[in-house]
């Protein structure tokens, strides 16, 4: 990204860095580079090395074919990481972002309140109040005329199918038939009915 400035991660330095530092130090390598490397390596412990002199170490080493690995060379240490500066907004963008973020909460706002804002008033619709009504007389009516006439049902027919009144019996049965249409027609009343 354009406008970032780059920095140099950097790393603590440890007792086994500063051994690794000496290593090459002892190595044939030119007086620019020794020079470089020979501040590191008398350094107290905790100091920050760029990382570029880490990484300068380990290729060395390994060109010149020791054992050594990177995770082993940063033990003990901590490597820090620069932290990332963007470049400030563009002022204009920011405006615009500003601008559509507030007619965005607007419409939010609008899109919530719709319905209970004073000023609107709603139209009377008496015939559809009637329609609705109606529909809903005609419900507790049915309702009413079912559970009766399962009731009746049940009453009536312990007389015909036993040839006798036996009133304990007819009212008992008729209570259960009741009882049944009465919940069969609540579940449908209550799933089928308008929200």
């Amino acid at each position: 990204m354009e406008g970032i400035e780059k920095a140099v991660p950097s790393v603590e330095l440890s007792s086994r860095l500063i051994s690794y530092i000496n290593d090459v130090l002892g190595l044939e390598i030119d007086s620019h580079r020794k020079k470089g490397l020979e501040q590191y390596a008398t350094a107290r412990e905790g100091s920050p090395v760029p990382f570029t002199i880490v990484r300068d170490v380990f290729r060395t080493l390994k060109d010149e074919g020791h054992a050594v690995y990177l995770h082993e060379m940063l033990s003990g240490s901590d490597v820090t990481l620069p932290a990332v500066t963007f470049p400030p907004r563009d002022p204009e963008l920011e405006a615009r972002v500003q601008k559509l973020r507030a007619a965005e909460e607007e419409r939010e706002y609008r899109r919530m309140t719709h319905n209970v804002d004073p000023s609107v008033k709603q139209e009377v619709r008496f015939q559809e109040d009637v329609k609705s009504l109606n529909r809903q007389l005609i419900a507790v009516i049915n309702f009413l005329v079912t559970v009766g006439g399962a009731f009746a049902f049940g009453y009536k027919g312990v007389e015909v199918a036993l040839g006798a009144k036996i009133f304990p019996a007819q009212l008992m049965t008729g209570l259960i038939f009741a009882t049944i249409v009465f919940f069969a027609d609540l579940y449908f009343l209550l799933k089928y009915s308008p929200q």
